[in-house]
């Protein structure tokens, strides 16, 4: 039993062994159905105008955060730009660049100059798009430390 549990982190046997009493116990306090998690609760609607004014009341999100959680998303999806023969071209910061990462397809669209849904044609096909070559990377390569 020590075998197995040691591949476990403290946080996980915690969870599970409440996890374990809410289901045997069922005690009517606990609101959620797992351990850790809000699953199974459902918020008054009280509740919810509460957090919708709290929300508002909260300042504005800086230009640092905004880009922490950006960079570090789940979903992030980047894509490196080039020209087909490897030549320069001026980026947006003006500067030559033989190449570009960017996040999101509809990033690389207003960078090449066309629609979003033509950026994912090309990459379904495997062709150029407006004579731009767009590799996808994956999803957070582009992580940095800020």
């Amino acid at each position: 039993m020590l075998e197995v549990m040691a591949e476990f982190t403290q946080k996980e046997i915690l969870l599970a062994c409440e996890d374990f009493h809410i289901y045997e116990i069922n005690p009517e306090y606990n609101l959620a159905i797992r351990a850790g998690s809000n699953q199974g609760y459902k918020h008054t609607e009280e509740a919810k105008q509460n957090i919708k004014k709290a929300a508002m009341r909260r300042g504005p999100i800086s230009i640092e955060t905004r880009m922490r959680v950006s960079i570090n998303s789940a979903v992030a999806r980047w894509f490196l730009v080039s020209l087909p023969d490897g030549s320069l071209f001026t980026d947006s910061e003006e500067t030559q660049a033989s190449s570009i990462i960017l996040r999101t397809c509809s990033v690389v669209a207003a960078f090449i100059g066309c629609d979003e849904r033509t950026v994912r044609r090309a990459l379904a096909s495997g062709k150029l798009c407006r004579g731009w070559v767009v590799t996808p990377l994956g999803r957070n390569c582009g992580k940095t430390q800020l």
